[in-house]
């Protein structure tokens, strides 16, 4: 019983430097991300989807990468919707709660349509129940759609002023090198968060099941988490916005694709009739909310605790059922 409880105090020891890696890292990220932009002269939205989307969706695909090699492909499609859930309901619920989120509307119509196109086609290809290559190579040939789309965009917006009149306070070189190494320590200290709070888990019993669709899931988006709050605390929030755009279009079309190509598998029910509608009706109402006619232009304090409510709510839905204390599903259906 010693060793335990040594081994779990250890553990939490790695949980507490990953949390506090994960802010001094995120500050330094979105620091340098701003001022890529501000350099360049493209909006940050543009930065904010393709470099802090993109990057912090680093820790998903590790994570569903290996989870395929290793055989576990369906545990790599949980990663990736829960942590797409989570990008909406968890980190613009708490960044909005704590600080109200300023929506764009004019600069980020494209982006919204972006990933609401992704999300029905990854919800298309995975509606028969079964995920193949040539679902995988469909997704490849989306994203680098997408991708060849916003940088022709960044492109076109160069030479136009920028929504952020404020002058780069470092070059271009040093905002790089600072946005890359930021990007590395987030990858790093959320790896080290998600290893402990695993263990943590384990050796409290909890299903491998619970564990990838909560833990890991929610451990893979605390990078994002830790950039939204930076830059909406900085006063970006495009780049928080644009940070969950871009991040959810990387889980479904390289995440997901990367698994399916690795290994093919099959689709559980569950999936299919909980988290796929969830993640599917979360994708609207943040539209919904960011766009709504009769709002002031921001994501407020109601509508992120509404979105963590929901979010809460499912995570006790997924514990519950994984303990065998009710069937939410079978309940729903029957």
């Amino acid at each position: 019983k010693l060793e335990v409880s040594m081994d779990i105090l250890i553990n939490c020891l790695w949980i507490l430097i990953g949390l506090v890696g994960l802010g001094y890292s995120a500050d330094k990220f979105v620091y340098g991300a701003s001022n890529i932009s501000l350099n360049v002269g493209i909006p940050s939205i543009i930065v904010g989807v393709i470099v802090v989307g993109i990057g912090t969706s680093a820790p998903e695909i590790l994570v569903s990468a290996n989870a395929a090699l290793d055989g576990k492909s369906e545990l790599a499609l949980g990663n990736a919707i829960g942590s797409n859930i989570a990008n909406i309901a968890f980190i613009i619920g708490v960044t909005a709660l704590i600080i109200p989120i300023v929506v764009a509307k004019q600069l980020i119509k494209k982006e919204f349509a972006m990933m609401i196109g992704v999300t029905l086609l990854g919800a298309f290809l995975i509606s028969d129940g079964m995920l193949s290559r040539f679902d995988a190579l469909m997704m490849f040939g989306a994203l680098i759609f997408i991708m060849y789309f916003m940088v022709s965009s960044a492109r076109a917006e160069k030479d136009k002023p920028t929504e952020v009149s404020d002058k780069p306070e470092i070059s271009l070189k040093k905002s790089i090198l600072i946005t890359v190494l930021g990007m590395g320590f987030l990858v790093a200290f959320s790896k080290l968060l998600v290893f402990g709070a695993v263990n943590v888990a384990t050796a409290f019993g909890v299903s491998e099941l619970v564990i990838g669709l909560t833990i890991i899931a929610i451990g893979t988006s605390l990078p994002e988490l830790a950039a939204s709050l930076a830059a909406a605390r900085k006063g970006c929030p495009d780049l928080a916005i644009g940070n969950v755009l871009g991040s959810n279009i990387f889980n479904i079309l390289a995440v997901i694709g990367i698994a399916s190509f690795i290994s093919p598998f099959e689709v559980s029910q569950d999936v299919l009739s909980r988290d796929l509608p969830l993640l599917i009706l979360l994708s609207f109402a943040f539209i919904l909310v960011a766009f709504s006619p009769k709002g002031d232009g921001k994501i407020n304090r109601f509508e992120g605790f509404s979105f963590l409510t929901i979010f809460i709510a499912y995570m006790v839905v997924l514990i519950g059922e994984s303990l065998g204390w009710f069937n939410f599903t079978e309940f729903l259906f029957s």
